[in-house]
Formats: structure tokens, C-alpha cells, sequence
């Protein structure tokens, strides 16, 4: 069973490859053949490289030479001669050890090494991620906030707009109440329109004070419009004639020049208007005089 690798657990198996003899490793020496008559054993483990440096040999002293023994699956240990693959026919050299555990240890230095290198790796694209993570985070909630702050001005957009309605509807109460207030400033008792006369000066008023309340509360809601630059009158910049009429006209003057005694135009004052009296309405008195 597996265990988690841990960060002081990778660190020992780094240390222990690093103390190992530099690989790769292979399989080298010589192996008398099953039934030869001459029983000479030479097998070690070593680097492949020129300068090659032998792993582990096996040796016994005082008895004929030694060779491992590998167990096959579901059969008994069998000797590394049954076991070799050798380089040709005709010599004892072998290339090799026909059997998985001793694959596994030739090439374990090598696998370890490339095991390593892709654990490097692996962290090295975590922490890349992790960084990014944590950027989209923070630019997520950015773009939290801000859908927060558009959606509370879009609220507040409603609810001007909502305040520009009632200023509108206002608005239209009391143009329809003007509309149908009377036209004579002094009726009579006996006028038809005089009977609410009273109510309509005073749904005015307050038809008024609404619409001011609506105008006030859209205006707080809503930026201010900026006010429009007055235009400013032109100012005639000619140079003026005192030839005192002897250039013969206006017309006659070259461009940018005016004549000093051009004709002043009169302004006409409109009519003052005669009110409207009312007519003379026949009353009884309780003594029946007229």
C-alpha cells in the first residue's frame, strides 16, 4: 500500500538518488550455460557509461562461483544462467537478466531520476496555477464589486425615472386644472364656473406644491443638467462715418464702416389692454327694489 508522498519523503528519495552511483544501470558479466562443463560465474551490476562503475557483483569465496537466483511467478527461485539473455550464441557474455525484478533494479535509478524531474515539473505548474487562481480571484471580485455598484446606480436610475413619472404626471394635473379653471378673473355668484372656483385655486396650489416636491426629489436623483451658456448680443464692430451725411447713404460706405446718421428705428409700445368688465346682472332686493 501507497503512501502519501510528502514533501520530507521526496526530499530522502532525492537524497538517497543523489548518493547513489550515477546511473543508468545495466546488467554486465558472464554466465556459464545451463550443462556446460565448465561452471565460470562473473555477473555484476554497473553504469553503462565508458568509465564504468560497478553497483553490486556477487562472490563466494571457497566455492564455486556465485550467481542470484530470481523467483519467476508461481514457480520456485531458478539461477540467473536460466534467467540470462545473452549478447551471441557462441560466448557466455550476457545483456542481460530475463526477469522483472531484475529489469526493475537496472533501470531503477533512471526511472527514479525521471520521477523526480516530472515532480519537479508537476510543482512547478501547481504554483504557476495557484498564482493565477489567485489573480482571477481577485480580478473576480472586482468584477463583483463593480456588478454590485452598476446594479445599485441602475436602482437609482429607476427610481429617478419613476420620480420623473410622477413629476410628469404632476405636471399634467395641473396643466388640466388650468385648463379648466375660468377665464373671467371676476365671475359672479350666478356664474356656473364660480361654484368651483375656490377648488380649482386650490388644486392648483396643490397640484403646484407636487409638482415642485417631484421636481426636487428627480432633481436630488438625478445628475444635474448643466446650465447653457447665455448668448451674448452681437456687438457691431465697424467704424463709424461722421461725415455727417455727405457720403450720401449708408449703402455708399466700404465694408467695415457705418454711417453715424443712419436712422434710428422706433420701437412700438403695444396697446395697453382694456379689461373686460362684467355685465350688469339684475338683483332683487327683499323689499322687491331693483
Amino acid at each position: 500500500m501507497s503512501t502519501p508522498l510528502t514533501e520530507e519523503k521526496l526530499e530522502a528519495i532525492r537524497a538517497r538518488h543523489a548518493a547513489a552511483t550515477p546511473g543508468p544501470w545495466a546488467w554486465f558479466g558472464y554466465l556459464s550455460r545451463p550443462g556446460a562443463s565448465k561452471n565460470l560465474n562473473r555477473l555484476h551490476l554497473a553504469t553503462v557509461n565508458r568509465g564504468r562503475r560497478y553497483v553490486m557483483d556477487f562472490v563466494r569465496m571457497g566455492m564455486r562461483s556465485a550467481q542470484p537466483r530470481f523467483q519467476p511467478p508461481g514457480g520456485f527461485m531458478v539461477p540467473a544462467s536460466d534467467l540470462a539473455e545473452y549478447e551471441v550464441e557462441y560466448r557466455d557474455d550476457i545483456k542481460g537478466i530475463a526477469h522483472p525484478d531484475a529489469r526493475f533494479l537496472a533501470a531503477s535509478w533512471e526511472d527514479v531520476r525521471d520521477l523526480l524531474a516530472h515532480i519537479t515539473s508537476i510543482t512547478a505548474r501547481e504554483h504557476s496555477a495557484n498564482e493565477r487562481a489567485e489573480t482571477w480571484e481577485g480580478e473576480a471580485r472586482a468584477y463583483h464589486t463593480r456588478v454590485e455598484e452598476l446594479e445599485a446606480e441602475c436602482a437609482s436610475l429607476r427610481a429617478a425615472e419613476a420620480r420623473v413619472r410622477e413629476l410628469l404626471e404632476a405636471v399634467g394635473d395641473f396643466l388640466a386644472t388650468l385648463y379648466a379653471t375660468p377665464l373671467n378673473p371676476y365671475p359672479d355668484e350666478h356664474d356656473p364656473r364660480a361654484a368651483g372656483w375656490a377648488d380649482a385655486l386650490r388644486a392648483g396650489r396643490e397640484g403646484a406644491n407636487a409638482m415642485a416636491g417631484a421636481f426636487n426629489a428627480a432633481r436630488a436623483g438625478v445628475a444635474p443638467t448643466p446650465t447653457p451658456e447665455r448668448a451674448r448680443p452681437a456687438v457691431d464692430t465697424r467704424r463709424v462715418c461722421d461725415c455727417l451725411g455727405s457720403c450720401r447713404g449708408a449703402e455708399k460706405l466700404s465694408p467695415g464702416w457705418r454711417c453715424a446718421s443712419e436712422p434710428r428705428t422706433r420701437a412700438r409700445i403695444a396697446p395697453t389692454p382694456v379689461p373686460t368688465v362684467p355685465p350688469m346682472v339684475a338683483r332683487d332686493g327683499k323689499d322687491g327694489a331693483r
